[in-house]
């Protein structure tokens, strides 16, 4: 049942990182409907093709990051540290830290750390995943991803959030802690990205 209600969360999220208008026609298929009639028999098979590849990739992402949540809640962590960077102090204090926000102040927070987006943007990979963990309601919170793939840092802001720090802080913060992440030095580099929460409450 859980996998079901995870799969039906995450079908929901990838529908909203879309930024296609939802009630109007692709720009393709409105070309496509001005074409000749033959013309526009192939174009409609392109389409579809495309169409039929986007659902496959979309249900790859969907069983990965699936498997990565369950794993997620089965340990009853808030960070996913793919890559085993953080020493076990170092992920019990932050684990910690993120457990104690959401239970004193009802902030979801979660740390991903991973070398495989499975090929989708930083961007949409940070807001499904939030989602995935949290649900679909615009709750308080936000996702740290350390992205050790494209090597694009994303924070994806929820609730409060969005309106409490602004997207410049953010990239200030990121280009602060840059140069502890290419060194391979993860705890100094959440000390720097965590500055924007005050991390002795």
């Amino acid at each position: 049942m859980r996998r079901i209600f995870c799969i039906l969360m995450i079908l929901l999220c990838l529908t909203g990182c879309s930024s296609k208008e939802k009630n109007a026609l692709p720009v393709s298929e409105q070309i496509a409907l001005e074409l000749p009639e033959e013309i526009q028999e192939e174009t409609q098979e392109e389409i579809q093709e495309e169409i039929q590849e986007e659902i496959q990739e979309t249900q790859m992402l969907i069983t990965s990051i699936v498997e990565r949540v369950e794993l997620l809640r089965s340990e009853n962590n808030y960070i996913h540290d793919e890559n085993a960077v953080l020493s076990e102090t170092e992920f019990e204090f932050y684990n910690n830290y993120l457990i104690s926000l959401h239970d004193s102040q009802d902030i979801n927070a979660m740390i991903v750390i991973t070398s495989n987006l499975d090929g989708v943007s930083p961007e949409d990979f940070a807001k499904c995943y939030y989602h995935a963990v949290f649900g679909e309601e615009e709750t308080n919170g936000f996702l740290l991803l350390i992205n050790n793939d494209s090597y694009q840092d994303k924070y994806y802001l929820s609730g409060s959030f969005q309106q409490d720090i602004s997207e410049q802080e953010l990239y200030n913060l990121i280009l602060k802690a840059t140069p502890c992440l290419v060194e391979e030095r993860y705890a100094d580099a959440l000390e720097i990205l965590f500055s924007f929460i005050n991390l002795e409450n």
